[in-house]
């Protein structure tokens, strides 16, 4: 896992895949693989240390769901603040939300996926939902955007939904639209 980044200048969405020029990915299964950039620590304290550990089984579990080759992505787990920057200079909305999509359009390296570890955690806590169950969902949530998924209308939201519940379930977290669930759980990107 590559440093923590240092400064809130330090790496914009678009940045963060410069660093893998020329590198040679590990050989794997087809499937999602993700990057992870920690500018938190309080990710992996929440984890553990098993951050990158728990985002492979989520990986693995939304590739299985999809059938889907090959796709590497970064996740920078951030905070409020450095997610409030991004979505002001990349959507011009100056406010802090769970997760961020940036699609790179590209087939081998999809792009780049931001959560905010308060906004996360606030989410869960107001949903009486574990911490990484929240979290699991929107890292699947960030990567279907990645791939093409949206929810701009509701058929397209009910696709997205029923990929990321059954994705879910095959690591046994429970469907968060659920009765349970509250109308906090959805997610910008």
């Amino acid at each position: 896992m590559p440093g923590a980044v240092t400064s809130p200048q330090a790496t914009t969405p678009h940045d963060v895949p410069s660093d893998r020029a020329g590198e040679d990915a590990p050989a794997r299964d087809a499937s999602l693989t993700a990057e992870s950039v920690v500018d938190d620590a309080r990710w992996l304290a929440a984890t553990d240390g098993a951050l990158d550990a728990d985002v492979r089984t989520w990986l693995d579990a939304l590739s299985a769901e999809l059938e889907i080759g090959r796709g590497d992505f970064t996740l920078l787990f951030t905070n409020d603040a450095r997610i409030t920057e991004l979505n002001a200079q990349f959507r011009n909305i100056e406010r802090a939300t769970n997760v961020l999509s940036f699609p790179s359009g590209d087939d081998d390296y999809i792009g780049d996926v931001a959560l905010s570890f308060d906004t996360v955690q606030r989410e869960a806590v107001g949903a009486g939902r574990p911490f990484q169950d929240h979290m699991a969902h929107l890292v699947m949530h960030g990567a279907l955007h990645l791939l093409g998924h949206d929810q701009d209308d509701e058929e397209s939201a009910v696709i997205m939904e029923r990929i990321e519940t059954s994705a879910l379930a095959r690591v046994g977290i429970p469907d968060p639209y659920g009765a349970a669930a509250t109308s906090d759980g959805k997610s910008e990107s």
